[in-house]
């Protein structure tokens, strides 16, 4: 994010099995339109003890995510997704 972004709206897509990384900073919503996906909440300890964890996503649910959160979405297998993402930096906002 560029330091003049600070309040920004955009539609992405993600083709089958395509990732999108989390930003590193500032506060994200994420809004599904269509098709259907996933977040993954990347572990940050070893894969023994505290395994990745994925939940679906689809239109009508919305992801917030924090800065430098370490979720991942991806898109279903068979299916595209779409989403708008509403990110903002607060502390540029004055």
């Amino acid at each position: 994010m560029q330091p003049y972004d600070y309040l920004t709206l955009h539609l992405f897509r993600l083709k089958p099995a395509e990732d999108w990384n989390s930003p590193r900073e500032g506060l994200h919503f994420l809004l599904p339109q269509a098709g259907a996906g996933e977040y993954l909440c990347l572990s940050r300890t070893p894969a023994a003890v505290a395994p990745s964890v994925a939940q679906p996503l689809g239109p009508g649910d919305v992801l917030v995510l924090g800065a430098d959160s370490g979720v991942k979405v991806r898109g279903a297998a068979r299916a595209e997704f779409v989403s708008w993402a509403f990110s903002v930096r607060p502390e540029h906002l004055f």
